[in-house]
């Protein structure tokens, strides 16, 4: 708007607010007018709803009115409607390939943490073009947004292979992918296969606030491979797709179950990762070629630790040292390396058949939240373990000493108590409540492949603690006297 201040009226995201912006500015509005950690919620759902000045003050003057916070309840989406692939398609009638091998490639989601990866794994592992279809005004600011990716993430292109990347403006939750008739022709007929990695991550945004990139991208994406020649989709979806089994009873899953009972999944970005993976087997019935990948959490480089640390997890790590105290729970957590998911999914992507199946790229063995405890400790990270709702209690006033900490806009994932389960967020995510998700089919088949395994998690927390302690991004370490 002209570098104009916003008016009463503007619109937050017209002015280049983001996601991560929008739950920090609420994370500030809470602490500045004294309002309840799980109030956080209710004010960003207003924010989101009619993002504008006027709209935020309505909602802090109705949450300062409210003499408590009900448990959440939550407006479900209608699953079964949502995940209709659309327009008629027929796959099998146009089902194609190059004889001599794919030679092009679509990805989507190149300018993040996983993709970046994508990107150098598809580079040093195939021959493979690959056409990164970026959010970007034009060919050459998302030639440049890829090229950022690249070097935020410490990864480097060799000269010969960097001919291989091609930027493609455009925008995956828009018709025919933001392109124009022609630009979305040519880009059918040059792909031979599509790694459909673009998605919006926010843990507090609603379904409908994440859909149409999550679910509305995913089914452009799948309009996109029936254009011409069929092509297959391999899809990177997440294991939180599962996180409703448990309270159904379930207690194992493995890479063949199919993810039920999404209206017990409670935030967002699940439901919609839930949708869009119902929505490609949907396609798949109707001849659609599809692989879907199912990551846990996607830590740092396997060999350099270099992490991406404005996420979830590595806020949560930097909260315990922040406030020197982390909850006595049994919390798993899971610690496989970017780098070899990455791999991973290239290498079965293109030695295994795009025939329906699912692949699981957690570790195959999960930590326990103590066992990051104990190696912050040893780091000299001091760090007590306090009962739950201690803990708790400590970081709500952590956040509200200070808005600006990484943790701050994540709080309501741990104040706030579902209407269903009386628990929070978090909660649901323990060893006696999350299912276990196997994962022995897939790294089997990896290892078969690369000859290589996930690395343990013995080998990665000293690592990784090593290395957001070295880059400043945890608190230093007082050095110890001889």
């Amino acid at each position: 708007m002209g570098g104009r201040r916003a008016g009463p009226r503007d619109d937050f995201f017209a002015h280049g607010g983001t996601s991560l912006q929008a739950t920090r500015l609420v994370a500030r509005t809470v602490k500045a007018f004294g309002l309840r950690p799980e109030d956080s919620r209710a004010v960003l759902q207003a924010l989101l709803a009619n993002p504008t000045p006027d709209a935020l003050t309505a909602a802090v003057r109705t949450a300062r009115a409210a003499p408590s916070v009900p448990a959440r309840r939550r407006i479900l989406p209608d699953f079964a409607a949502e995940s209709d692939p659309g327009t008629a398609l027929d796959f099998a009638a146009t089902l194609a390939s190059r004889a001599s091998g794919p030679r092009q490639a679509l990805l989507t989601g190149a300018t993040g943490f996983l993709g970046a990866h994508l990107i150098a794994a598809l580079l040093a592992d195939t021959d493979l073009t690959v056409h990164c279809l970026v959010r970007a005004a034009d060919d050459a600011q998302a030639l440049l947004r890829v090229r950022s990716a690249l070097r935020g993430n410490g990864l480097e292109v060799a000269d010969r292979d960097a001919s291989r990347i091609v930027a493609v403006a455009g925008d995956l939750a828009a018709d025919r992918l933001g392109l124009t008739p022609e630009r979305y022709r040519w880009l059918a007929e040059e792909t031979d296969l599509i790694y459909h990695n673009g998605a919006q991550v926010n843990f507090l945004y609603p379904y409908s606030a994440l859909s149409p990139v999550n679910v509305g991208g995913t089914r452009e994406v799948v309009r996109f491979a029936a254009v011409g020649r069929t092509r297959s989709i391999h899809y990177v979806s997440t294991q939180a797709v599962f996180s409703a089994a448990g309270l159904s009873g379930v207690r194992g899953v493995h890479e063949g179950s199919i993810p039920v009972h999404p209206e017990h999944l409670f935030m967002g970005y699940p439901e919609t990762k839930w949708v869009a993976e119902e929505l490609i087997r949907k396609a798949g019935a109707l001849g659609l070629p599809f692989a879907i990948y199912r990551p846990h959490d996607v830590t740092g480089h396997s060999r350099t630790g270099a992490w991406k640390t404005d996420g979830f997890l590595c806020s949560l790590i930097k909260s315990f040292t922040d406030v020197g105290a982390a909850p006595d729970i049994r919390l798993p957590m899971d610690f496989t390396p970017v780098d070899t998911v990455a791999r991973a999914i290239v290498r079965l992507s293109l030695d295994r058949p795009a025939n329906g199946s699912a692949y699981h790229l957690n570790s195959p063995r999960y930590a326990l939240l103590e066992d990051l405890i104990e190696h912050l400790n040893q780091a000299g990270h001091g760090v007590d373990t306090v009962p739950w709702k201690i803990w708790v209690d400590r970081l709500a006033a952590h956040a509200a000493r200070d808005a600006e900490s990484q943790i701050a806009p994540f709080l309501p994932l741990f104040t706030e108590r579902l209407e269903q389960s009386g628990t929070s967020v978090l909660e649901l995510y323990l060893e006696d409540r999350m299912p276990a998700l196997s994962c022995t089919r897939t790294w089997d088949t990896v290892r078969a492949l690369t000859g290589q395994a996930c690395p343990t998690t013995d080998e990665l927390l000293p690592k990784y603690v090593r290395e957001l302690t070295r880059s400043g991004f945890l608190a230093p370490v007082a050095p110890k006297d001889d």
